[in-house]
């Protein structure tokens, strides 16, 4: 019985020292990701400027195919937004500034977490290279699940590479 209060302890202990460890850990992140569409600029420029595609090249509809999408009267552009749920996960995301064929910038809220999103796009050779790039800050709730999980950087930084291979795909269908 007594081995059994010292296992105890050493677990919650261990649990005190995860959750503080956690807690004191900045909650910036910054995270870049770039890849080659094989396709012209404006093609891949468009298809990722409006949200209604979204629904398709996203690398999160693969995981959860629940996921209901909500779009605003202006879909395309500045001032265009989407909000989406999935369960207890809800998020948002409107677009702030546009410069046709070159760059987008975004404001979005997943859960509670804010980050400002960055689309680059620009002719290379074999296509139209995109570099996606996120800036943003973690709530507490975040911080926990993404300890778990690897890291905010390793999460975003897997999904943007997946939303490169899937918008290949989608913008040579088109």
């Amino acid at each position: 019985m007594r081995i059994l209060k010292y296992i105890f302890l050493l677990l919650l202990l261990a649990l005190v020292g995860i959750t503080v460890y956690v807690a004191t850990q900045k909650g910036d992140f910054e995270v870049t990701r770039s890849s080659i569409v094989k396709t012209q600029r404006s093609t891949v420029f468009d298809y990722v400027n409006d949200y209604k595609n979204w629904e398709t090249f996203g690398s999160w509809m693969q995981k959860d195919s629940g996921i209901k999408f909500n779009y605003a009267a202006k879909t395309i552009g500045a001032g265009g937004k989407t909000s989406f749920q999935s369960g207890s996960d809800d998020g948002s995301i409107r677009t702030v500034f546009v410069k046709e064929n070159d760059s987008i910038s975004q404001k979005a809220n997943f859960n509670g977490t804010t980050a400002t999103i960055s689309w680059k796009f620009k002719d290379t050779v074999g296509g139209t290279k995109v570099t996606v790039y996120s800036k943003g800050k973690m709530n507490i709730m975040t911080k926990i699940s993404t300890f778990f999980k690897g890291g905010i950087t390793s999460i975003v930084g897997d999904i943007y590479e997946k939303v490169c291979v899937i918008l290949t795909k989608r913008c040579f269908m088109k």
